[in-house]
């Protein structure tokens, strides 16, 4: 469906490309044992498919799992992670472009302050974009998973950040902003917020479906174009050095490689050479398959 209202929004190419994506598969399986792994999934990777959004929110949550697994033996000395909210102003479609921008170098300018410096080791921050039923404004926002230093709780530091965070945006209002804990150890004692619900909020994909199913041709081209390109999420600290050590890539969706396994195995564990296969979707529930050798 996407794919066509990108056609006839006038993004020929991107709207052939996401009605093509997932359409074929190539793998190699063990016909002894049955392993399989899979070598190229055919993906668009374009910021506005379903499919390639639902595919990367998963790898996401699942690097941010995996980094928040090595990290916890620092967490329990005495360190909290939080969820922090940071809001402007809802926007019109005209004005979204220019507040993205707006809110990438007041972020920046707040991490690069001494205050957040001495509050906070790491972060994982997401872009989420919502939008008013009612005036059809965008609001768009940042959740943050954060590592604090010992001794500094989310819900606490929120006051200096909100702070800092309306004076990088250069804002005549104060901004609204939320902290609150994740996952603490205070006194020997492990007190669980929501780590889980934190890791999805900074994990998932900027645009619900919900949202460009209002919005008419133009707007979907305009707000598609908008997307384009943008850093939608971002790493810093010890977050970002763990992701680093563990080999887990910084690269937008639109700039990963077409394949999506780093290596491609001749032979199976259990011994038996492994089989090539190219799966092209025929429609229904049915797939084509193609050995090759």
């Amino acid at each position: 469906e996407m794919g066509k209202r990108m056609l006839a929004a006038g993004c020929e190419k991107r709207g052939a490309n996401i009605m093509a994506c997932g359409q074929h598969i190539d793998y190699r399986y063990c016909p002894e044992c049955g392993q399989y792994e899979v070598i190229n999934t055919s993906l668009c990777r374009d910021r506005m498919c379903p499919l390639c959004n639902w595919r990367l929110g998963l790898k996401r949550y699942a690097e941010m799992m995996q980094v928040m697994d090595e990290l916890l033996p620092i967490i329990k000395k005495g360190h909290t992670v939080g969820m922090l909210t940071l809001t402007v102003r809802n926007v019109s479609l005209e004005k979204l472009s220019e507040t993205l921008d707006k809110m990438a170098l007041a972020y920046k300018r707040m991490t690069q302050r001494v205050t957040w410096k001495r509050q906070i080791m790491g972060y994982a921050r997401n872009l989420e974009i919502t939008r008013n039923k009612d005036d059809g404004s965008f609001h768009p926002h940042y959740h943050v998973l954060v590592v604090c230093h010992e001794g500094v709780e989310p819900g606490a530091a929120i006051l200096s950040i909100a702070r800092e965070w309306g004076e990088g945006l250069e804002a005549n209002y104060i901004p609204i902003c939320d902290g609150a804990e994740a996952y603490s150890n205070k006194d020997g004692a492990v007190l669980e917020g929501d780590l889980t619900g934190a890791i999805l909020e900074c994990s998932k994909y900027a645009t619900k479906p919900g949202i460009t199913k209002s919005m008419d041709d133009e707007e979907l081209a305009e707000y598609s174009s908008i997307l384009s390109g943008r850093q939608l999420i971002s790493y810093g600290g010890i977050i970002a050095e763990e992701r680093q050590k563990l080999g887990i890539t910084d690269r937008r969706a639109d700039q990963e490689p077409a394949g999506s396994i780093l290596r491609i195995k001749d032979k199976c564990e259990c011994g038996a050479d492994m089989q090539g296969v190219i799966a092209e979707w025929a429609g229904g529930s049915q797939w084509s398959k193609v050995e090759i050798e």
